[in-house]
């Protein structure tokens, strides 16, 4: 009885050695999702042609070339990644709801300063035109 309780218990233990470890992506998920970050603000320029012109096509290669130096990531990990998460729809919507809440917030940033910085050129006009009525 004891040699039965053994094999199956050395049955068991080989058994669950050989359990596939969930597959992970190249580059994590905080890092994905920075890079999905500039990927989306790369896109806007794009779509924009704030950047990208008829004269210069290959800028956006350029750019993404400049996203994946600033990460330290090849495109081809960038590649994989997206693919890893592409295929589970689930994660990827987690990382693109955390893209957007970043790029919402940027956008309220941006909105801030430039409100800013108009009032302080509407200030300057002002004091400006002050000053020659003044003379």
């Amino acid at each position: 009885m004891r040699w039965f309780a053994f094999i199956v218990m050395a049955f068991l233990y080989g058994c669950g050695s050989d359990v596939v470890q969930e597959e992970k992506p190249p580059i994590d998920q905080d890092m994905f999702t920075a890079l999905m970050i500039d990927v989306q603000l790369a896109e806007g320029m794009k779509t924009q042609k704030i950047f990208v012109t008829k004269k210069n096509p290959g800028a956006i290669n350029m750019l993404y070339e400049d996203i994946f130096a600033k990460h330290g990531v090849t495109e081809e990990e960038f590649q994989k990644t997206f693919t890893f998460y592409r295929e589970r729809p689930g994660l990827f919507e987690v990382v693109y709801e955390q893209v957007l809440d970043s790029l919402s917030k940027l956008d309220v940033e941006v909105k801030q300063e430039y409100g800013q910085y108009l009032k302080q050129k509407k200030d300057s006009t002002s004091k400006a035109t002050q000053n020659n009525r003044d003379r």
